[in-house]
């Protein structure tokens, strides 16, 4: 059982705890007792994440104090909890180790092989010293890492055979099974070492220079010393060092890194910028909001490195197969020395048999290269558990604003009544979703920019999930949302409007009501015009063995079968709320499907935890997404869908060929050894080179090309629906 500190600023701490499964209650259990601390005013317990989120008064409670309270309440329930730590075997100290012993084996091929000389091998000569000890320091490491552990590791077993090899006078036989054991060790350490670099230098922003303006002065600070609010001037070909708003000129800036989309965007004073984010072209200033660990990219960097933790289900039955090859493989070592009384040919066997270096690789490798594939082409898997069950599942929903449809729809209708205008009705509309992340608000504040329309001032606003927004603008209520939301807070509808809605949704449109002081001012009808190849990935997902598409919604029936008309969904629910969409996706699960969500990562949160896997579509730069999705696309490209589902399968082929070679070669090498075809050299290379074979095997992942790619690409043209593009404003009296 271990802690990790995912998170830390003074007053909140994120800790994430590992437990067995018969554990499980103990993390409600420790929410309870830490509630019951005076200084802790919040837990929160997540359960998908095995975490809890803890909000305490910093001037009472340090952090130390608050782990240690977490200690505390281990240490009552008869449980030990220690702190996460990194591998025993420093990359660093691996290769100083295997350096020694290369240079050991140097010094015995040139007295042995090239000057023809007797090498002495008892257990008081050099080498025998010199191979003694190491074979303590492999013994004593076995015997550390299996401490709470029954039964005998690799290590204990190497280190032992390799102490009484030399007991018996063969030290340059037990030298020969630890130099290639060490370096079995300081390849393993490379890979994972290089693995975590790959990812860091994805997400890198120390080591740069900034400027930041002090009293009209630029200034040259390192990275490191950045504050929240900081005025950091930028120019063309520098790279964004926060995230924040812009508060003076106009830039260009890339935002690939972090959202996925290919063009630059203009971006201008009063909007935001995430770190990571690069100026092509203007010089912009902009006030820092988030530094250091709390920046956005610093969240996906660390989802990034706990993904690779997150242990896939193949990885497990991996960890099973390599432990009964290694009983095997032990047994059959045993067996040789008894049959033979040569050490060679025992060690030999042990090497090719007993050190499942390549069956523990089969599966990690595989799942390592697919989730960094992944992340290469904008796709954030939060661990191999995800990769592995997204490409079983039987069942894909949904959501249809900002997922089947664009992240960015266009106003199609402006409909004022008794006698509103409609530049009037879009003023009140755009002040009320200021600060709305929904699709449709974007569509509305996109609207009032292109035709100049300034939002007025606010106070207040309420967003309600699945309905709408309230928000208090010059001292007057106003709603803007679905016709259910307006019947809830009892707003009289003008009927001539609600004829006038019921058209534009016969056409395909999503009507919004716009109500001032109780009172319906017009309405404001959304196109649905549908994402490039959505209907291709649909049927491409049922060629590929998903059995039900199905699409939610919150519109009305009438719009929903407007999209039917162009998708070849299975089934399809309207009108649903988000707790609805919760419901529909938990009964599915019920009757033994395995179900895939696609949606925002905003108004889908509740379907997206209730999911097997919950995939948030164009979640690039969206915290609510990393937060509640389980995939994060960070564009709106819905062929990542289709890519992220054949990776998937891929990857699961590449395991289960990793497991057959792995396999195979054991046998092989084993018997070569019993028949004294493999002296220990030679079958500690075979051993290495069996596993650089996994390795190779894993790595095609990397540039993994589905041949669905020819085939999709014929279906992106986009679907229109019916007379969603042309802009109607009319006033009705």
């Amino acid at each position: 059982m271990v802690y990790e500190v995912c998170h830390a600023i003074p007053g909140r701490l994120r800790l994430k705890i590992s437990l067995r499964r018969e554990e499980g209650s103990l993390l409600r259990d420790l929410q309870q007792y830490l509630l019951e601390q005076k200084a802790i005013f919040s837990v929160e317990r997540r359960v998908k994440s095995n975490s809890l989120v803890i909000r305490y008064y910093p001037k009472k409670i340090t952090q130390p104090a608050v782990l240690s309270e977490v200690k505390g309440f281990f240490k009552v329930k008869g449980l030990t909890i220690p702190a996460r730590r990194g591998s025993p075997k420093s990359l660093r100290g691996s290769m100083a180790r295997f350096l020694g012993l290369t240079a050991c084996m140097g010094y015995v091929f040139i007295k042995k092989v090239l000057l023809k000389q007797a090498i002495a091998q008892g257990p008081f000569s050099v080498l025998g010293l010199v191979a003694g000890l190491s074979s303590l320091s492999t013994l004593k490491s076995g015997l550390t890492e299996r401490k709470d552990k029954p039964g005998i590791s690799l290590e204990t077993f190497i280190g032992g055979a390799a102490l009484a090899a030399v007991g018996a006078g063969e030290a340059l036989a037990a030298l020969q099974v630890l130099w290639i054991e060490e370096g079995s060790h300081l390849l393993t350490d490379y890979l994972a070492d290089k693995s975590q670099r790959k990812i860091r230098e994805l997400f890198s922003l120390a080591g740069e220079k900034v400027f930041i303006l002090q009293e009209g002065v630029e200034i040259e600070i390192p990275f490191d010393a950045l504050q929240v609010k900081d005025e950091v001037v930028l120019h063309s070909g520098e790279r964004v060092p926060v995230d924040g708003e812009i508060i003076h000129g106009t830039a260009l800036v890339d935002t690939a890194h972090i959202t996925g989309q290919l063009q630059p965007e203009k971006k201008a004073a009063g909007e935001f910028v995430f770190a990571g984010s690069y100026i092509r072209e203007g010089v912009i200033t902009v006030r820092a909001q988030r530094v250091g660990e709390d920046l956005y990219l610093r969240q996906v960097l660390k989802l990034a490195e706990e993904a690779l933790s997150n242990r896939a289900e193949v990885q497990r039955v991996a960890d099973k197969l390599g432990e009964r090859m290694l009983r095997a493989g032990l047994i059959a070592t045993g067996a040789t020395y008894l049959i033979t009384a040569n050490f060679a040919k025992t060690f030999a066997v042990m090497l090719t048999m007993a050190c499942p270096c390549a069956t523990a690789l089969a599966a990690g490798s595989a799942i390592s290269s697919g989730l960094y594939a992944a992340m290469r082409k904008g796709i954030l898997i939060k661990g191999g558990r995800y990769l592995e069950e997204v490409g079983t599942a039987d069942t894909y929903c949904f959501d249809k604003t900002g997922t089947i449809t664009p992240r960015q729809p266009q106003v199609s209708l402006i409909l004022g009544a008794n006698g509103t205008k409609p530049e009037t009705l879009l003023e009140w509309a755009v002040s009320a979703e200021q600060h709305n992340k929904h699709p449709i608000a974007s569509a509305i504040k996109q609207e009032a920019q292109r035709q100049g329309v300034r939002p007025l001032p606010h106070a207040l606003c309420d967003y309600i999930l699945g309905s709408g927004v309230r928000a208090e603008v010059q001292g007057k209520q106003v709603l803007v949302g679905n016709e259910r939301f307006l019947e809830k807070e009892h707003i009289h509808l003008v009927p001539v409007l609600t004829r006038e809605a019921q058209k534009a949704e016969a056409r395909g449109q999503t009507i919004v009501y716009v109500a001032v002081e109780d009172t319906t001012l017009g309405l404001i009808g959304i196109d649905n015009h549908l994402q490039r190849g959505a209907a291709g990935l649909l049927e491409a997902l049922q060629a590929r063995g998903v059995k039900k598409t199905v699409m939610i919604t919150g519109d009305k029936a009438e719009v929903a079968r407007q999209v039917l008309r162009h998708l070849p969904f299975d089934v399809h629910y309207s009108l649903l709320l988000p707790e609805d969409k919760a419901r529909v996706v938990n009964e599915l699960k019920g009757n033994g499907h395995k179900v895939v969500v696609v949606g925002d990562g905003v108004n889908d949160a509740l379907a997206l935890a209730e999911a097997d896997i919950g995939i948030a579509v164009g979640g690039g730069g969206s915290e609510i997404a990393l937060a509640t999705a389980d995939v994060v696309l960070t564009n709106g490209d819905l062929a990542k869908v289709l890519y992220l589902r054949e990776l998937s399968q891929q990857t699961l082929k590449i395991v289960y060929q990793n497991f057959w070679l792995a396999t195979s070669t054991d046998l092989i090498g084993a018997g070569l050894g019993i028949l004294g075809f493999l002296p220990p050299v030679l079958a500690g290379l075979f051993h290495v080179a069996h596993s650089l074979g996994i390795m190779a095997n894993s790595s095609r992942l990397l540039t993994f090309a589905p041949q669905s790619n020819e085939t999709y690409a014929d279906s992106q043209a986009e679907t229109q629906l019916p007379d969603s593009r042309r802009l109607d404003t009319l006033a009705i009296h």
